[in-house]
């Protein structure tokens, strides 16, 4: 199992809680939303020579009732429905995993949208960023703008 990076120029090594180690330019990390390789990543040591993008994100999952996710599973395409909105913003809305196919309400969902920062979005709360996200989605036609609500 992952332990930790060791980031120096341009490569990355990784080392496992058994001591063995792996060397690269690059490091993947494909063990879930707790990833220990992006918190190994994200170190603030780590951080020193990024730059920061100027764009907002959103990134959630979700779940839906039965007869909303069965409407937008059905509008979507089977990997990944993605688009460029007029207003500058990218999005993404998937299926990320069907558990019980018989259970339409545990299906989870991704959601994804990215948007160019303006001066009054800044440093804005995560709760604040969706908020935005869900006004900015309003317009959008389904089955985007009800999987946005």
């Amino acid at each position: 199992m992952f332990s930790h990076a060791d980031f120096v120029g341009n490569s990355v090594t990784a080392v496992f809680e058994d001591d063995s180690q792996a060397a690269g330019t690059i490091v993947i990390g494909t063990d879930g939303n707790s990833s220990r390789v992006r918190r190994a990543a994200l170190e603030p040591a780590n951080l020193a020579d990024w730059e920061p993008l100027p764009v907002n994100m959103v990134n959630v999952t979700t779940t839906y009732t039965a007869e909303q996710a069965l409407y937008i599973r059905s509008k979507i395409h089977p990997v990944a429905d993605i688009g460029i909105h007029p207003k500058g913003m990218y999005y993404r809305l998937n299926m990320l995993d069907i558990a019980d196919s018989e259970k339409p309400e545990s299906w989870i969902f991704q959601l994804l949208s990215t948007w160019r920062i303006s001066d009054e979005d800044e440093e804005v709360s995560p709760e604040k960023r969706l908020q935005k996200f869900k006004e900015m989605a309003k317009d959008w036609a389904d089955p985007h703008r009800s999987a946005a609500e």
